[in-house]
């Protein structure tokens, strides 16, 4: 399964996502696009995003049925008339990268917060 986020750009002088929207997307999605779930993110920045859950053989796959799936949205539910995909990718994961890449700690007892641990795993 793959979190693909749907950016959608508002129509001028703005609009906000409803809360049936997911059922709705749901309702839409052609059984091939296999879309498990919706999840809408209306405070995102630049533009609010909608993370759609789908099972596909690959990442190129998932990624344009979630494009398909919103551009069809707006292109048939009266909910996003005016609204524009700006993009369908599955989401970095930079914060945790850099997480995992920072220096554990110190493997000789007590971790740098004094719990014992490492940022990772136990000391």
């Amino acid at each position: 399964m793959y979190l693909v986020h749907v950016s959608l750009r508002p129509p001028p002088g703005g609009g906000s996502l409803g809360a049936d929207l997911p059922a709705l997307l749901r309702a839409i999605a052609r059984p091939e696009e296999a879309l498990e779930h919706v999840t809408p993110h209306p405070d995102a920045r630049p533009y609010p995003v909608l993370g759609l859950h789908l099972v596909a053989g690959s990442l190129a796959d998932a990624e344009g049925a979630a494009l398909a799936v919103g551009r069809r949205g707006t292109k048939v539910l009266p909910e996003l008339h005016g609204w524009a995909v700006q993009c369908a990718q599955v989401p970095l994961l930079s914060a945790f990268l850099d997480f995992a890449a920072a220096p554990a700690a110190p493997r000789s007892g007590v971790g740098r917060d004094g719990s014992g641990q490492g940022r990772i795993r136990p000391a």
